[in-house]
């Protein structure tokens, strides 16, 4: 069993709880440009958040086409299918029923006619464009990657070390503008998914280069250069907002975060640590496909218990209801996923703890 890095398990961690932690704090975003301070620290997180999703792609990019059972499609595609494809289409039912019941329950307080109609035709409008939930999109897309990588890595096999990497920074550079001047709508489309192929195969890159790193304090200097560009961004949001949106704003292929994310990966390829933070590692996916349930539990609770209505929590109080939803949604799902994933590998982990 390969031993695991982690420093990247520690990674994959910090960009669970930035992804929770975006999306919990939607509400008072979206809130920015009607106050001051508290929204700021918000669209701080936001813009620091979104590197979490390159993030994943990078770390997903990094074994995987390193592994040389990659280009074995028969086996991949079936690894593949218990690993992604499994949950993806339980979650996909999940959501697609549970944005019925949400539309419903939250259309019938605005008042609208029709409301059951009305819900059934998004939700399944929003199913066919590969986003049942909001999240969902990467599930969709990583998938279609993953339908290319045995591919990929029979084309690495045979390509130089250095023609293969000029390959990858070819195809980023050339799928970040392509989703630049025109995304597509369709999260699973082939399109869309060699567009975000290059910041998967940049992950490859980014983790060879942190590996030749290791002992060395170089790694700090790439962090430094990540927050760099995370600030770079930031400052393209406050100050130069054409340039912001000219760069794709917050989106998964913005090219300065997508950087940031790249300079990340490598730093923390680079870092040792003894600590082993595997079960909470492995559990980031469930982390990431159930944190939207808890969060609604937790928002339909507050409105019940303080008769508010549910469109309206976290809105009103930006400083206090959302940062104890954050910390409330992020014990629940963490401690849910942890569960889940002994459940699911029991086996694997009792296996671990004879080895060790």
């Amino acid at each position: 069993m390969p031993k695991r890095e982690n420093a990247l398990d520690l990674l994959r961690i910090i960009a669970a709880l930035l992804v929770v932690g975006a999306h919990v704090y939607t509400s008072a975003y979206h809130s920015y440009d009607s106050a001051g301070s508290i929204r700021i620290y918000y669209k701080i997180f936001r813009y620091t958040a979104e590197m979490a999703v390159p993030v994943f792609f990078m770390l997903s990019g990094a074994f995987v086409i390193a592994s040389p059972k990659t280009a074995d499609y028969k086996s991949f595609f079936k690894k593949t299918w218990r690993r992604l494809g499994i949950p993806t289409l339980v979650f996909t039912v999940f959501y697609f029923f549970e944005r019925i019941l949400f539309l419903n329950i939250t259309d019938q307080l605005a008042g609208y006619d029709e409301v059951f109609k009305i819900s059934v035709q998004a939700a399944v409008k929003e199913t066919l464009i590969g986003k049942p939930e909001a999240h969902m999109w990467y599930m969709f897309t990583l998938i279609g990657i993953y339908l290319l990588c045995p591919f990929v890595a029979l084309f690495k096999n045979a390509a130089s070390d250095r023609d293969f990497k000029i390959f990858i920074w070819t195809v980023w550079i050339w799928g970040t503008l392509s989703n630049l001047t025109g995304a597509s709508e369709y999260f699973w489309s082939l399109g869309f998914c060699v567009n975000m192929a290059g910041t998967f195969l940049l992950g490859y890159i980014a983790h060879e280069w942190g590996l030749k790193l290791k002992g060395t304090k170089k790694g700090w200097y790439l962090l430094f250069i990540a927050a760099l560009l995370l600030a770079l961004s930031l400052v393209f949001a406050f100050k130069f907002k054409d340039i912001d949106m000219l760069m794709g704003h917050t989106s998964p292929y913005n090219p300065v975060i997508t950087l940031a994310a790249f300079f990340a990966v490598a730093a923390f390829s680079s870092f040792e640590l003894k600590h082993e933070f595997g079960i909470i590692s492995a559990s980031t996916l469930w982390v990431y496909l159930l944190h939207p349930v808890f969060m609604n539990i937790v928002r339909f609770a507050e409105a019940m218990i303080f008769n508010i209505p549910f469109t309206k929590i976290g809105t009103d109080d930006l400083l206090v209801t959302p940062n104890v939803n954050y910390i409330i949604v992020t014990v629940l799902t963490f401690a849910f996923s942890c569960l889940l994933e002994k459940i699911i590998n029991g086996k694997k982990y009792r296996k671990q703890q004879k080895e060790n």
